[in-house]
């Protein structure tokens, strides 16, 4: 089950981030390449916390990811397209939808 992902090919590599938001990210990595904790980079991710006090102890659980990590790509798995699977459509995976910081 893939939930607001973006589906593989069915051959090949895919990148782990799509253009528009390694667009983004490139625009947040501190002088040694590395990104804020995720719950930075949108403004509307306050709602995913019941409280200000939730969040705060998310954000100290976080680690900060290098900018490259999102450059790469990964390999796709032979036949993958050919397993049983769902898929559910929250949002957007194509293009940013959500506000950037």
């Amino acid at each position: 089950m893939s939930v607001d992902a973006i589906l593989p090919p069915p051959n090949g590599r895919i990148p782990l981030a799509p253009p528009l938001l390694l667009d983004v990210l490139r625009n947040e990595a501190d002088d040694d390449g590395l990104l804020p904790p995720w719950t930075s980079w949108w403004t509307e991710v306050a709602a995913l916390f019941p409280d200000a006090e939730s969040r705060v102890e998310v954000e100290q659980e976080q680690q900060q990811l290098p900018l490259s990590y999102f450059m790469d790509a990964l390999p796709v798995p032979q036949g993958w397209d050919e397993c049983p699977g769902g898929y559910s459509r929250l949002r957007s995976c194509t293009g940013l939808t959500e506000t950037p910081r």
